[in-house]
Order: C-alpha cells, then sequence, then structure tokens
C-alpha cells in the first residue's frame, strides 16, 4: 500500500503480456505484477494491485491472469474501475538471481528484495502467534520496497516479520533464527496510452471496452483453471 509507479486493469491486462513477452520462446519465470494508478498523466502513481509467485510459471501463459488478478482481486484495494484505465500503468517484475544470506542483514536495499521464512520460536511468543508456530511463518519484499519506504535493513525485516503474521516480541533471538533469501528482479512498465499508441496507433480503446474486458477475463479463467499454483502479496 505505498505510491510509486505503473498498474494494469482487464483490458490493460493485454499490455503487460506485450510489452514483456518479448520472446517467442515460453520461459519459466518467478515474477510480479504491480498495478497502480495517477489522477494526472504527469503525477506520481498510488498502487492499486500487486500481486505474484516465487514459483517458476511461464511467462506465455501467466502473464494475463497474472494482470487481472492484480487488478480486480488483490482484497487490499477496490477492483480498478473502467473510468481509470487512462491513468494505469502495468509493471511486471522478473525475479532472477537468486542467493542465500549469511543472515537477515545481508542484503542491499535498492537492490535486492528478500524472502524471510522462520519458525517463530525464537523469542516470547503467545497468542495467535504460538499457535502460528506449528505452520511457520514466511513473507517476501521486493527490490523496491525498502528503497520506496525509506527503511533500513532493521526496519525492512521488522515490517516483513510482521507481514508473514508473526505478533510477537521481534528480539535478537528471533532474528538470528532468520533464513533469508535475496533476490534482484527486472521490471518493465507501460503506461495505458503508450500500450494503445504502440499496439493500436493511439485508438480509444474505450469505446470497445465491454468486449476487451469480457475476452480478456474469459481468458484469464480458462487459464487459471488449468493451473494450482498460488498467487502471493507482493
Amino acid at each position: 500500500t505505498s505510491s510509486s509507479s505503473g498498474i494494469a486493469t482487464p483490458a490493460s491486462t493485454t499490455a503487460s503480456s506485450s510489452n514483456i513477452a518479448t520472446s517467442d520462446e515460453d520461459e519459466d519465470d518467478e515474477y510480479e505484477i504491480t498495478t497502480k494508478t495517477s489522477a494526472h498523466d504527469d503525477s506520481d502513481y498510488d498502487l492499486r494491485g500487486c500481486i505474484g509467485t516465487l514459483a517458476p510459471r511461464s511467462l506465455n501463459y501467466a502473464l494475463s491472469e497474472f494482470a487481472i488478478t492484480s487488478a480486480l482481486h488483490d482484497h487490499r484495494f477496490n477492483p480498478i474501475a473502467l473510468h481509470e484505465l487512462p491513468l494505469l500503468r502495468v509493471g511486471v517484475s522478473l525475479l532472477v538471481k537468486y542467493e542465500e544470506c549469511e543472515h537477515c542483514f545481508d542484503w542491499e536495499v535498492g537492490v535486492h528484495g528478500i524472502i524471510i521464512k522462520f519458525d517463530g520460536t525464537g523469542g516470547t511468543t503467545s497468542g495467535s502467534s504460538m499457535r502460528n508456530n506449528e505452520r511457520g511463518y514466511s513473507a517476501t519484499y521486493l527490490p523496491e520496497v525498502a528503497h520506496e519506504q525509506r527503511w533500513s535493513q532493521r526496519e525492512a525485516v521488522a515490517s516483513l516479520v510482521r507481514k508473514a503474521g508473526y505478533r510477537s516480541v521481534i528480539g535478537d533471538e528471533l532474528l538470528r533464527s532468520i533464513r533469508c533469501t535475496r533476490y534482484q528482479s527486472s521490471k518493465c512498465r507501460l503506461s495505458y496510452g503508450d500500450y494503445a499508441a504502440k499496439r493500436h496507433g493511439g485508438l480509444d480503446l474505450l469505446k470497445d471496452a465491454g468486449v476487451v474486458t469480457a475476452a480478456a477475463v474469459d481468458e484469464a479463467m480458462r487459464r487459471r483453471a488449468r493451473s494450482s499454483k498460488p498467487c502471493v502479496h507482493l
């Protein structure tokens, strides 16, 4: 729920796949789609959806599905409305260069995203945290998150522990118990206006938005039915 750039809706779903799929190869990658909107073309963008997966997925088959999910089914936000379409920008991040960290601060703000995993036994436990210990905890932040929030490494890790659902004291023992993986991302962004200009010669697709939206949703639902891989909020 921060602000910055990029976004996709049902119709701009097509924008995301055409922007990223620069090769005909059906590659498997971990990736994330960020949906953001701007009140004006030259202003900062506000986050409107962000969905991804840490499991390898085929870009050719899953990008439109995740764009639809980001735009309409991120439970932290209201679904993107049709009137927002001209103000949208989509961002697609390919997650690359995974490396195991020596400790939970073995990464660089503005360069790495991190995945943390821990069982919650390192420190004082009570209530819901005690119950959650049976399943363990995990969460991730993309490389730009700590930089955009102006967090130090310690602040980012503490926030990520809370994002994972841990509600007890965050002490040194808990921090030492965290298993951390760092990664980097390769990100592309495309606004709705740029997409329309590149793919449709500047044609106003809103005139046929009902048809475009129905086709995009139908295609995404058919592809989702063939996949059981989970999504994660990033």
